[in-house]
């Protein structure tokens, strides 16, 4: 039990150390466009004739996963039914890809887009798994509504029509959705603080 505490609480560490590390990357990155720019522009150096932009965002790429990787093993040891197993299985594949996004930047096309694609379409699917392995054998109404609301969130940020409003890259949508990713994660680990003591 004290592994799987320390497992599933080293998943604080992805948000904190990725958002820094990425935000450092955008302020370095001069002419970067919320509007017209992807997140994953940071990855390679050609634009921006900086190599720090890259070194910053794909190193918070890389750690941010593989703490994200750490919490998912946890989670998943800490499950006793099928449902939990399968999501946390399902959660440890989107960390990995998250980690692997930053091993094969924009530049390495046809691996950065396999892994972009798997890490934004595994996450909803994940966060709805789950929401039933919560209300179903957690008993834990709040974290099951919380986990779906997330989860359709996503999928509805992913749907937006954003090139009606101006903004023709990805960088808003795959921030947003990191971000209720990140609140998802955080909303996890504080529900089961009480069952790691």
């Amino acid at each position: 039990m004290r592994l799987v505490k320390v497992l599933i609480y080293s998943g604080l560490l992805s948000p904190i150390i990725a958002y820094p590390l990425i935000f450092s990357a955008i302020i370095n990155a001069k002419t970067f466009s919320w509007r017209s720019n992807a997140l994953s522009d940071l990855g390679i150096a050609s634009p921006w004739n900086n190599p720090l932009v890259p070194f910053l965002f794909n190193t918070g790429l890389i750690l941010a996963g593989i703490f994200f990787s750490l919490f998912a093993l946890g989670f998943t040891l800490s499950r006793e039914k099928l449902l939990g197993k399968a999501g946390g299985v399902l959660l440890l594949l989107d960390a990995i890809s998250s980690t692997f996004i930053g091993i094969f930047p924009e530049d390495i096309p046809q691996w950065h887009f396999f892994f972009s694609v798997m890490f934004f379409s595994i996450l909803p699917i994940a966060m709805m798994t789950l929401t039933a392995e919560f209300y179903v054998n957690m008993r834990d109404v709040n974290l099951a509504l919380v986990s779906i609301i997330l989860a359709i969130s996503v999928i509805i940020i992913w749907s937006m029509p954003w090139r009606n409003i101006g903004v023709t890259g990805v960088a808003l949508p795959e921030f947003l959705s990191s971000l209720c990713g990140s609140i998802w994660l955080y909303s996890v680990i504080w529900s089961l603080r009480r069952k790691l003591k």
